[in-house]
């Protein structure tokens, strides 16, 4: 897929999501890593003016899904309305207590899907804030994030984005000797500071 003239500069973009996951997820110790991240550039599965989210579709085994929205005012946040993009993070079921831990993100225990799913919005919530940093490091400053939309597989209602975006970010992580964590990354042009 190609980017467009409609999008904010891929390369940077993708330099800052990398930095923003490699500044909060420890490298060794309980989380190692089989091989580098791989970042693909994917069309965006859209439904109803939405974004689709289908964990299944995404990784090999069961995972939390996480799903938090970039606005340029809170009002639009609390509305939920005129995102200019879309963080998704995917992370397989049977290893999310080690990056929880990892990272100081609270569980209760990793049998309890209620606590796990709340915990990856958390997990979620600390990447989204390190790239917004990343991005204001790059002179973007004044995004604002949504809750996250939290969920087990699939997010049904799919997330709100830019339409005017077509193309994603897709980025894998190996952990483990398979992909353990996956993140999906739209971000329409947002202005400088």
């Amino acid at each position: 897929m190609a980017w467009s003239s409609k999008d904010l500069d891929p390369q940077m973009v993708s330099s800052a999501i990398l930095a923003a996951v490699e500044n909060t997820v420890p490298k060794g110790g309980n989380l190692p890593q089989s091989q580098e991240p791989k970042v693909e550039a994917n069309d965006i599965p859209e439904y109803n003016g939405r974004m689709r989210i289908m964990g299944l579709d995404k990784m090999a085994n069961t995972c939390y899904v996480s799903c938090i929205n970039f606005y340029l005012s809170q009002a639009d946040a609390d509305r939920r309305k005129g995102a200019k993009g879309a963080m998704v993070v995917y992370l397989v079921t049977e290893n999310a207590s080690k990056f929880y831990a990892a990272t100081g993100v609270p569980f209760s225990s990793d049998e309890d899907d209620a606590s796990m799913i709340t915990a990856n919005g958390q997990f979620a919530q600390k990447l989204a804030e390190a790239f917004k940093a990343e991005l204001a490091a790059k002179g973007y400053g004044g995004l604002v994030l949504s809750k996250p939309l939290n969920s087990k597989n699939n997010i049904i209602e799919g997330a709100e984005f830019s339409l005017d975006q077509k193309t994603k970010h897709e980025i894998s992580y190996f952990y483990f000797k398979a992909k353990a964590l996956a993140i999906d990354l739209t971000l329409a042009p947002i202005p400088k500071k």
